[in-house]
C-alpha cells in the first residue's frame, strides 16, 4: 500500500507539470511551488500601413490582466485573461485619409500598466482617399446660392488635411496657403474669380470660366468660400432651365497637394421665379423689383411683362425692395 501511495503522489505531481509549466518541484520534500512571469510586454510600439489589418504582441501576465484602445479603429481579441503567456491580437480598419493616425493600447496587470503606441499610416492610394459627397439647392432667382457648412464635415477635413478645423480655416482665408481647384475629367484647375480666393464661375460643362470682360458671365453655376463664416455658397447663373442638375467637383489642397479634401457636390436649381413682379391696380401698374445686389449687374424689366399694361395705356408706378 506504501508503494502504490508513494507511485500515486508521484503520478499527480507530473500531471501538474504537463498541465501547467509554471508549477516545478523545488526541494527534497517535492514541495510545489509557482514561477510567476514578470509583466512584460515584447513590444511597446506598432507601426502599420493604411490598410493593413492586424498586428500581434506577445506578452506575459504575472496575474489578471486586461487590455483596451481608445481608438474605434483598433480592436483587441482578447481583451482580458489571466497569469501566464499570452499573444494580445489587434485588428484595424483601414485608414481612408490621407494623414496618418496613431491610437494607444492599455495593458493592465494588477497595479501594473504598460501602452503599446500604434501607428497607421495615411492613404497611398488616390482612389481609396475618403472625399465628401453631398447635394445642395440652389435658390430660384438669378445668381442665387444653397450653401454647405465645412464644419460639418471636420472628420474629414482634419483627416485628410492632417491639421485642426480652425487651421483648414484660416488656409482658405485671404492670405492663407491653401488653394481652391475646380477637378474637370480628373484635371485640377487652380481657381480664383473676382479677386477672391477659393472661388470660381462655372458654365454648363464644369468649366471654370471665370470673369468674362471684367463682369459676371453668362454661366450655369458658381462656387464660392467664405472663410470668415466656414460656408461654401454654390449659386445659380442667368437663364438656367427649370430643375437643371449640375455636379460639381473641387478641391481644397496645400501647395504640394500631398493633402487635400475632395467634394463632390449635386446641384439642383428649382424654377425659376422672376425678380420682377407686375401688379395691374386701377389705372396704373404697380412694379415690384427685387434687387439681388448692387454689385451684380443690373435687373431689368422685360418688356413682354409690361405689354399688357402699356397697350392699355396704363401708367408705371416703380417700387422696388432690395434682397441682399
Amino acid at each position: 500500500m506504501k508503494d502504490i501511495a508513494k507511485y500515486s503522489r508521484w503520478f499527480v505531481a507530473a500531471c501538474l507539470l504537463a498541465s501547467a509549466p509554471m508549477f516545478t518541484a523545488c526541494d527534497d520534500d517535492d514541495e510545489i511551488v509557482v514561477e510567476v512571469p514578470p509583466f512584460n510586454l515584447d513590444a511597446t510600439a506598432v507601426s502599420v500601413v493604411w490598410n493593413e489589418s492586424e498586428a500581434v504582441v506577445n506578452f506575459s501576465a504575472s496575474e489578471n490582466w486586461s487590455a483596451t484602445t481608445d481608438a474605434s479603429w483598433v480592436q483587441l481579441t482578447p481583451e482580458k485573461g489571466e497569469f501566464g503567456k499570452h499573444r494580445l491580437f489587434m485588428t484595424f480598419e483601414h485608414n481612408d485619409y490621407l494623414s496618418p493616425r496613431q491610437a494607444t493600447v492599455t495593458v493592465k496587470c494588477g497595479e501594473g500598466v504598460q501602452n503599446i503606441l500604434v501607428t497607421q499610416g495615411g492613404c497611398t492610394d488616390a482612389a481609396s482617399v475618403l472625399s465628401v459627397s453631398t447635394s445642395v439647392e440652389t435658390g430660384t432667382t438669378d445668381f442665387s446660392a444653397g450653401s454647405l457648412s465645412l464644419s460639418s464635415y471636420t472628420k474629414e477635413i482634419e483627416g485628410n488635411m492632417g491639421m485642426t478645423y480652425d487651421e483648414f480655416i484660416q488656409g482658405i482665408g485671404n492670405d492663407g496657403d491653401i488653394d481652391f481647384y475646380i477637378i474637370n475629367d480628373g484635371e485640377w484647375n487652380l481657381a480664383s474669380s473676382a479677386g477672391t480666393r477659393c472661388s470660381a464661375w462655372l458654365n454648363a460643362d464644369m468649366e471654370n470660366v471665370g470673369w468674362k470682360d471684367g463682369t459676371y458671365p453668362d454661366n450655369a453655376i458658381y462656387v464660392e468660400t467664405w472663410a470668415e463664416d466656414g460656408e461654401v455658397a454654390i449659386g445659380r447663373g442667368v437663364d438656367i432651365p427649370d430643375n437643371a442638375e449640375f455636379d460639381v467637383e473641387f478641391a481644397y489642397a496645400n501647395a504640394d497637394k500631398s493633402r487635400y479634401i475632395i467634394f463632390k457636390v449635386n446641384i439642383l436649381c428649382p424654377t425659376y421665379e422672376p425678380v420682377v413682379d407686375v401688379v395691374c391696380d386701377g389705372n396704373k401698374a404697380v412694379v415690384n423689383m427685387e434687387i439681388v445686389d448692387a454689385a451684380y449687374a443690373p435687373t431689368l424689366i422685360k418688356f413682354d411683362a409690361l405689354a399688357d399694361a402699356l397697350q392699355a395705356g396704363i401708367s408705371l408706378d416703380v417700387e422696388g425692395f432690395v434682397s441682399a
